[in-house]
C-alpha cells in the first residue's frame, strides 16, 4: 500500500509535490527532511535506479532516480515492489512529457499539465492496497467527520465491484455461494440480496466445443470455473477443475494464458466481462470440433451404380446408421 508520495528536484533536493494519502503522518516535517537528505545519494545512481530506505519494521521509502526528478513512495513493507517499479516508471514517462527536455523548473508552482500526473498518481495510490488492508486502515485512521480516506476508497471500490457484478449477471448464468448453507445458487436481476463481496466471487459453467469421446459418442464438456474479483482493480484469481487444467494449464498460471491478464493494468483495468468472455472462448476451443467432417464423410454422393446413393445396398446401410450426440 502506498501511503505518501513525494516528487523532488534532483539538483536542489526540494519538493515540488508531496501528499499523505491516508492521514498517517501527523509529524511529517522530520520525515520530509530525511527524504530530502537522501536525494543526493539516489541522484548519483544510474537513471531508472531505485533504492529502499527502511523506516522501522512496518514502513519503508522507495526512491526512484529519473531524469530531472526523484520520485519517492512511502509504503508498508508488504507492498509489491514490482508494482511500485512499474508505477514509478509510468509516472516518470508522464513527467517527461510534461517537462520537455531542456525545460527547467524554477518555481515550486506546478504547471497546469501536472493535473494529468496527479490524476494518474491518485489511481495508483487507490489501486495499491488490498481490500483487507483498506478495511483495517479504516478502523485505525483518525476519523474526519466520520469519513476517512480509507472509507472513501472502500465505498468507491464496493460501488465498482457492484457495477461489475451486475454486468456479469446480465450476460452470463452465474452462481454465488450462500454464506449460511455453502450452496451455490443462481441470482438474477442486478444482484439484489447479495453483498458486494459475494458478487466478487462468481461461479460459471463453461462448455467446450463438441468432441469425439472414446465410446464413439459426440459430446461436449461442461466445467465449473470460479473467479475471485475481490481485490479489483488488481487482477482476479481463477480456479479451474483438474480436467480443464490439463488443457489450459494450472489455475495459478492462468495469467499467462489470458491476454486480459497478461496485459493487466491496475490503473485502468479491464472490466470483468472481458476476462470471463476470453476464458469462455478458450474453454470453447479446448476440444476439436469434428461434427462437420463426420457429416461430410457420411453424406451420400451421386455416382455410378454400386456407388453412393444409386446403390440400394447403400440405402439400407444408411437407414440402419444412427448418430448419437
Amino acid at each position: 500500500m502506498i501511503h505518501n508520495v513525494g516528487l523532488l528536484k534532483k539538483d536542489t533536493a526540494t519538493f515540488i509535490f508531496y501528499k499523505d494519502y491516508w492521514g498517517l503522518y501527523k509529524d511529517y516535517q522530520n520525515m520530509l527532511k530525511m527524504i530530502a537528505a537522501y536525494v543526493p545519494y539516489i541522484a548519483n545512481k544510474e537513471i531508472g535506479a531505485t533504492r529502499v530506505l527502511k523506516n522501522g519494521d512496518s514502513y519503508e521509502f522507495h526512491f526512484g532516480n529519473f531524469r530531472d526528478f526523484v520520485i519517492v513512495f512511502g509504503t508498508d513493507v508488504k507492498t509489491n515492489r514490482k508494482m511500485l517499479m512499474q508505477f514509478m516508471r509510468r509516472l516518470a514517462q508522464t513527467l517527461m512529457v510534461i517537462f520537455e527536455e531542456g525545460v527547467q523548473i524554477n518555481t515550486l508552482k506546478l504547471p497546469k499539465e501536472m493535473k494529468e500526473f496527479t490524476a494518474e498518481l491518485e489511481l495508483m495510490v487507490r489501486a495499491s492496497p488490498y481490500y483487507e488492508s483498506l478495511y483495517r486502515l479504516d478502523k485505525t485512521v483518525e476519523q474526519r467527520l466520520n469519513i476517512t480516506p480509507a472509507s472513501e476508497e472502500l465505498n468507491r471500490r464496493n460501488s465498482l465491484i457492484g457495477e461489475q457484478g451486475a454486468m456479469l449477471i446480465g450476460e452470463f448464468f452465474v452462481e454465488f455461494q450462500d454464506e449460511n448453507t455453502g450452496e451455490w445458487l443462481p441470482l438474477g436481476g442486478t444482484g439484489k440480496g447479495k453483498t458486494v463481496q459475494d458478487l466478487a466471487r462468481p461461479k460459471f459453467y463453461m462448455t467446450s466445443n463438441v468432441s469425439l469421446q472414446p465410446n464413439g459418442k459426440l459430446q461436449s464438456e461442461t466445467y465449473e470455473v470460479f473467479f475471485n474479483f475481490r481485490e479489483y482493480p488488481r487482477p482476479p484469481t481463477v480456479q479451474l477443475p483438474p480436467k480443464l487444467e490439463k488443457i489450459l494449464g494450472p489455475s495459478d498460471q492462468i495469467h499467462r494464458v489470458l491476454d486480459t491478464l497478461i496485459d493487466w493494468d491496475m490503473v485502468h483495468p479491464p472490466n470483468w466481462l472481458e476476462v470471463v468472455r476470453e476464458l469462455e472462448g478458450k474453454v470453447y476451443k479446448s476440444e476439436v470440433h469434428i461434427i462437420e467432417p463426420i457429416m461430410e464423410e457420411a453424406a451420400p454422393t451421386k455416382g455410378k451404380k454400386g456407388k453412393g446413393i444409386d446403390d440400394p445396398g447403400d440405402k439400407k446401410k444408411q437407414a440402419s446408421e444412427k448418430y448419437t450426440f
